[in-house]
This record gives C-alpha cells, structure tokens and sequence, in this order.
C-alpha cells in the first residue's frame, strides 16, 4: 500500500513539474478576434444598461397623470356607528 502511495505521488510531484516547463501559447488571430468582439458586446450591453437607467430615472422624476387625475373620495361617508 506504501508503495501504491509513493508512486502516486512521485507521479503527482512529476507531472507538475512538466506542466510548469511547458511554454504558453500565443492566442491565434481567430482567438483574438473572438475575444475583441465579446468585448465590444460587454460595451453595447452596458450602453444599453445606461440608457434603461436613465429612462427609469427619468420616468420617476416625472409624475404620473394617473396619479395626479384621482381624488381621494370617501367610501364610508354616510356610514357613521
């Protein structure tokens, strides 16, 4: 059982070392291109994001004509106990 461990290991601590030598690739001109155009969706979606916001808070700071056309009335005036 010692054995199964230490070999595991030796492979574990091997493997790793190899992966660290191992050079990183460059992104190919596809990739980037890929990468450029997700980020100019992230721009236009957060643009649209802004405009939303700015029509909300402009919707708020406007009063409703509904709002402002009722009156309150009383239901229960000629009720009194």
């Amino acid at each position: 059982m010692r054995q199964l461990i230490w070999i595991f290991v030796v492979l574990l601590v091997h493997s790793s070392s190899f992966a660290a030598t191992r050079e990183d690739e460059r992104p190919d001109k596809e990739m980037l291109g890929l990468m450029e155009f997700l980020r100019e969706i992230e721009m236009i979606r957060n643009l649209d994001l802004m405009r939303q916001m700015d029509s909300l808070e402009r919707m708020e700071q406007t009063p409703t004509k509904q709002s402002t056309d009722k009156k309150p009335t009383s239901k229960d005036k000629g009720s009194t106990k």
